[in-house]
């Protein structure tokens, strides 16, 4: 029988390698010590977050009580997003998350989940709650672009249940197999993201065929067989590939938590279409 596994890292996310199974080191922002610069013009935020700070292995009193500390956006952060191969690379909300957090977390351990909510509430009270913006209609015989105003104060996001716990044990319906997991951290889709950009793909093979698979394999923990004998790392890939999809399914239902606060109702004023659309996070979410 495989060994239970020691989740305290995996809560404090000193598992980068350990997780991913390679030697890739995520490049963080050069900044100086929290509430070190000579000027502050700022006042820090406390934010509830949804997951109420359960899946974090925190020193920090806010974070264990279920908050981050954040202050509002500087025109050191506004540099974050011009700076080309900051956006290239991926890294560029993560950087600004990490400069404004100011409780004792670091930006690439938070959940997905939370780091989504983060980034809205940072935008309100950085520019202020309002936010315009443009979306495609998306009736096919329509297709025209309109206007949204929307107030992010608004925005109402689910916390984790209670009960949800890492690691997340999943018995797959079909092949029988049982797959340990964890939520996914910011740190895994930077990781991501690098193992792409330095990995020589065979010729015909192309990005999208691998992503589903690799996003599998980066929050898994382990796979034990119908037996309960752990799978080798190295064939995790193959596994994955060959998972029914009613498998894929169950796993991806019992691993993916809806954000959901980020959806909102909108009509198209060219066509009284109505649909469901997310708010999107792009470079002129953080401009006025």
């Amino acid at each position: 029988m495989a060994k239970e596994i020691d989740l305290s890292k995996v809560k404090n996310l000193d598992v980068d390698n350990e997780v991913l199974g390679g030697e890739i080191e995520v490049p963080h922002a050069s900044k100086k010590k929290k509430g070190s610069s000579k000027f502050n013009f700022v006042q820090d935020e406390l934010i509830p977050l949804p997951s109420a700070g359960r899946f974090y292995n925190s020193e920090d009193e806010d974070v264990n009580r279920g908050y981050i500390k954040i202050r509002p956006m500087t025109v050191a952060e506004e540099e974050i997003l011009s700076t080309k191969r900051f956006l290239a690379k991926g890294v560029a909300t993560r950087m600004i998350l990490d400069n404004c957090i100011q409780s004792d977390i670091e930006a690439k351990d938070l959940l997905s989940y939370d780091s989504t909510f983060l980034l809205y509430q940072l935008r309100a009270i950085s520019y202020g709650s309002e936010y315009n913006f443009t979306l495609k209609c998306n009736n096919s015989m329509c297709e025209k672009e309109f206007k949204v105003e929307y107030d992010l104060s608004r925005m109402q996001v689910e916390e984790i249940p209670e009960e949800f716990e890492e690691p997340i044990i999943t018995v797959l319906p079909v092949s029988k197999y049982t797959v340990k997991s964890v939520l996914p951290r910011i740190f895994h889709g930077e990781l991501l993201t690098l193992e792409r950009e330095t990995k020589t793909k065979p010729k015909g093979v192309h990005e999208s065929d691998t992503q589903r698979v690799e996003g599998m394999i980066a929050t898994t923990l382990e796979i034990l067989d119908e037996r309960g004998s752990a799978i080798s790392r190295k064939d995790w890939k193959e596994f994955f590939e060959a998972l029914p999809t009613k498998d894929r399914a169950f796993l991806s239902d019992s691993v993916d938590l809806d954000f959901g606060g980020d959806e909102i109702e909108a009509e198209c004023p060219h066509c009284g279409t109505k649909q469901k659309r997310s708010i999107p996070i792009g470079i002129e979410f953080f401009r006025l």
